[in-house]
């Protein structure tokens, strides 16, 4: 679910920034995947 949620936020228009909390070089690189995500 946070995966998705933090994919909406990258795609919605009304968004301009989005700052993920990230622990790991794993996280940053999971997050960064995301943009690609089609909802």
């Amino acid at each position: 679910m946070a995966e998705w949620a933090l994919a909406w936020c990258l795609k919605h228009q009304a968004v301009t920034s989005v700052i993920p909390g990230c622990k790991s070089p794993e996280q940053v690189q999971a997050n960064a995947k995301l943009r690609n995500l089609i909802l």
